[in-house]
């Protein structure tokens, strides 16, 4: 399926009336001047290529998906593949910030 950035599909009856809505959400993301990717329905596509693979995603992009709410990547069907490498990511960076706190800490109570 192709890439829909029209989210939310309504649907009438005869007469007019709303009869249901369905949303359809994506997530884009962008790094400096590489072209965005956006993920949609457990799929990955770019703006150049129309939709890519997941062994074609690049580091960049999972990183920046790695910001994305766990609510939001369940919306849009991230594959699991991709989850664990973003939870690895995450995981990572939790660990990189533990360090710099600790580190400003001692610093702050002089025990450089």
């Amino acid at each position: 399926m192709p890439l829909n950035l029209k989210t939310h599909h309504v649907t009438t009856n005869k007469n007019g009336e709303v009869t249901g809505t369905r949303v359809i959400p994506y997530i884009r993301v962008g790094w400096g001047d590489e072209p965005p990717v956006y993920m949609q329905d457990g799929q990955f596509f770019s703006e150049e290529a129309g939709g890519i693979d997941d062994v074609d995603l690049p580091d960049w992009a999972i990183g920046e998906l790695a910001r994305c709410s766990d609510q939001a990547l369940q919306e849009v069907k991230c594959p699991d593949d991709v989850m664990d490498q973003i939870l690895s990511i995450r995981e990572k960076r939790g660990a990189e910030a533990a360090q710099k706190l600790a580190a400003k800490k001692r610093t702050y109570n002089g025990n450089r």
